[in-house]
Order: structure tokens, then C-alpha cells, then sequence
């Protein structure tokens, strides 16, 4: 009697596996069925946003925080159709490679973006040398230099009295008009400093 409710549990769980691997099986079936379907039409639309990110990382300018998020919001339905195993669809090597792109640099992109700018406050440092140089008598430090050309909608800089945060908003008003970022009409410089009637 016990052996044969051991057996009929065991019979039991033998079909529980069966019917979940069954269900996990025909799912991966229909979604590579939808993903074969759907990724030829979107094509162009992958090909679009691998050009935009080529854009956002070309160190023409720095990829701010709200750029990213903008961009993970507009694109990830375009992400969500793209299954893990889409080299093996049966498409062209270039549409492969244009889908592995994109897939890489968006599902990364935080850590894509941080590598970017660190490359990007490298090279513009080098190439606005001339510029941070020259501003004082002494040239910027490299944090001075790093908060100059860090671009994001919000910048916190925080250092004690005399250290030069004077000077660093001095130098990224500089930066910004030798880059063409900003013209002078549209910069509003603002300096707390103490009340000299005290």
C-alpha cells in the first residue's frame, strides 16, 4: 500500500516537470514565433536608434543623466520584442549585428553613458588646454577642469572657502562659450559671497 502511494507520487511529480517544461517549451516557441514575425518590420527602427546612440557617444558633447533617461523610456518598446537567442531567427548577418548593437549599448546604458563621459572630460580636457591653462595665473586642477565640463541639467560642487569654486564657475562660463554651448545673452551668473556690512 505504501509503495504504491510512493509510486503514484512519484508519478505525480513526474508530470508536474513534464507539463511545466511542456508550458516553458511552447512558450519559448511562441515568443521565437512573435520575435521572427515582428523583428524584420523593425528594421528601421533599430537601425535609427543605433545612429542616435552613435550620435549621443561621438564626443562632440557630454550624454547627460536626463539624455539617458529619455532615451531607456522612448526606446525600451522597441527593446522588449528582442529575445535572448535572436542570432538564431534565421536573419541576414548584418541585421544580426545591427540587433546585437542595439542590444548591447541599451541594455547597458548607464554603464555605457559613465564610459563615455569619463572618456569625454579626458578629451576635452586635452583639447581645451589652451583654455584651462590660461584662465588664472596657476592652471585649473584636474577636479576644477572635471566640473567645468561635466554638462548635466544639475552640477553640486562642493569644496570649503578658497579653494576655487570662484574660479571653477569662471572657467566653465569660459568652456561654455569657447565650445558654442551657451552665447553670453543667455548665461545668468549668480555669486553668494558674505555681506560686506556685517
Amino acid at each position: 500500500m505504501m509503495h504504491s502511494s510512493l509510486f503514484g507520487a512519484f508519478n505525480f511529480l513526474i508530470l508536474g516537470i513534464s507539463l511545466t517544461l511542456i508550458a516553458f517549451l511552447l512558450k519559448n516557441w511562441l515568443r521565437r514565433k512573435k520575435a521572427k514575425a515582428v523583428l524584420p518590420g523593425l528594421r528601421p527602427q533599430i537601425m535609427e536608434a543605433n545612429a542616435e546612440l552613435d550620435r549621443l557617444l561621438n564626443y562632440q558633447h557630454y550624454f547627460s543623466y536626463p539624455e539617458e533617461k529619455r532615451l531607456i523610456k522612448r526606446l525600451k518598446e522597441l527593446r522588449k520584442p528582442i529575445i535572448l537567442r535572436f542570432d538564431k531567427l534565421g536573419f541576414s548577418g548584418s541585421y544580426v549585428e545591427e540587433i546585437r548593437q542595439f542590444v548591447s549599448r541599451f541594455d547597458r546604458l548607464s554603464v555605457v553613458r559613465k564610459e563615455y563621459n569619463n572618456a569625454f572630460v579626458k578629451r576635452e580636457a586635452d583639447a581645451y588646454a589652451w583654455l584651462f591653462d590660461k584662465l588664472e595665473d596657476y592652471p585649473l586642477s584636474a577636479e576644477q577642469i572635471e566640473a567645468i565640463i561635466r554638462d548635466e541639467h544639475n552640477n553640486l560642487v562642493i569644496a570649503g572657502a578658497g579653494t576655487g569654486k570662484t574660479t571653477t564657475i569662471a572657467g566653465k562660463v569660459a568652456y561654455l562659450l569657447a565650445k558654442g554651448l551657451a552665447k553670453p545673452e543667455e548665461l545668468l551668473i549668480i555669486s553668494f559671497t558674505r555681506d560686506l556690512h556685517e
